[in-house]
């Protein structure tokens, strides 16, 4: 830890160190080799509703290979001939991966354009009459392969199918190598100066990601993560209730009694964070702290292990599969 003027915050760490602090309810009885090329990781997106078929908004099933979702973005507009702005999209994708997902072009000035990416392309058209916003999809289907696969992994993918895993933030959030926690802490730290929205934008996101994850980790750690403890204002799954974790901003904790306690000792180290978060207009929310994947299915194939399974808005299918193998040596 380091000291602040505000008192105590977390130093800058490598993103293995931080990903150290947020374990895995599950230790990976299994080694194996993710992602060894794009088509290991396969993410197809569900919309959440039906396209109306007429509007000024171009929808677009787009595939994309070795793309993020920004970098498919940008092409989109160049070739329709509008701003970045007015090309929608419901989730961030991968860019290690072949990914199908929509977007929306308000619009467009050229009906019939063609990315000039040979990674990008087109496969359904429609029409709608709003644009696409994040949040927008149902969720994503996932087909995986993990190579070079040795060890169990029947029992944990048999405990992730009925109770679910851990609902942290993946590597995705936090950037390249982890690169965006000490750019959201120097900019706290600076005394958040102005910046492009964007990059605003991805500094909240990563603070309250990186207090959720711990919050969650202090939560897996003493085995409380499934349970719903008193004050906590919980979300729904189906009839039951699920435990939830803190995206802070402005106002007071939506928590109460024993999980405002307990959250109350992994805030006190982010204190500097904290108070940034709630000066910049973000308002207390609540995350799952438990994700349950649907159709969880599995299938070893000669050396290697194919998955299939489905996830909610906002879950990551790396969290699921750091609950599963690990890299091959990480395992004793």
């Amino acid at each position: 830890m380091v000291a602040s003027r505000n008192g105590p915050g977390p130093a800058a760490k490598s993103l293995a160190e931080v990903q150290a602090a947020w374990p895995p309810a599950c230790r990976p009885a299994a080694t194996g080799v993710l992602r060894q090329v794009a088509a290991d990781f396969r993410v197809d997106e569900e919309l959440g509703f039906e396209l109306a078929g007429s509007g000024e908004h171009l929808y677009l099933r787009v595939r994309c290979e070795e793309r993020t979702t920004s970098q498919a973005q940008a092409v989109l507009a160049r070739c329709f001939g509008v701003a970045a702005m007015d090309v929608g999209y419901a989730g961030m994708k991968d860019r290690h991966a072949v990914t199908r997902q929509w977007f929306s072009v308000r619009a467009p000035r050229f009906l019939d354009a063609m990315p000039d990416d040979p990674r990008i392309a087109i496969e359904t058209r429609s029409r709608h009459i709003r644009k696409l916003r994040p949040g927008d999809h149902r969720g994503n289907r996932f087909a995986i392969v993990i190579k070079d696969v040795c060890g169990d992994w029947d029992e944990n993918l048999g405990k992730l199918a009925e109770r679910g895993f851990p609902n942290y933030f993946g590597e995705q959030r936090f950037g390249r190598s982890g690169a965006n926690i000490p750019r959201a802490l120097a900019w706290v730290q600076a005394g958040r100066p102005p910046c492009r929205r964007f990059v605003r934008a991805l500094h909240i996101s990563t603070l309250r990601a990186q207090i959720f994850n711990d919050v969650l980790a202090a939560r897996v750690q003493d085995g409380s993560w499934r349970e719903v403890l008193e004050g906590d204002p919980g979300t729904a799954a189906g009839p039951e209730c699920t435990p939830t974790g803190p995206l802070w901003g402005r106002g007071r904790s939506l928590a109460a009694a024993t999980t405002l306690a307990l959250e109350r000792a992994v805030l006190e180290c982010h204190r500097e964070a904290t108070e940034a978060l709630e000066f910049t207009g973000s308002h207390q929310a609540r995350r799952a702290l438990v994700t349950v994947p649907e159709d969880l299915v599995w299938e070893k194939v000669g050396t290697e292990l194919h998955l299939g399974f489905s996830l909610p808005p906002g879950a990551y299918a790396t969290r699921l599969l750091a609950e599963v193998v690990a890299r091959p040596g990480a395992v004793a």
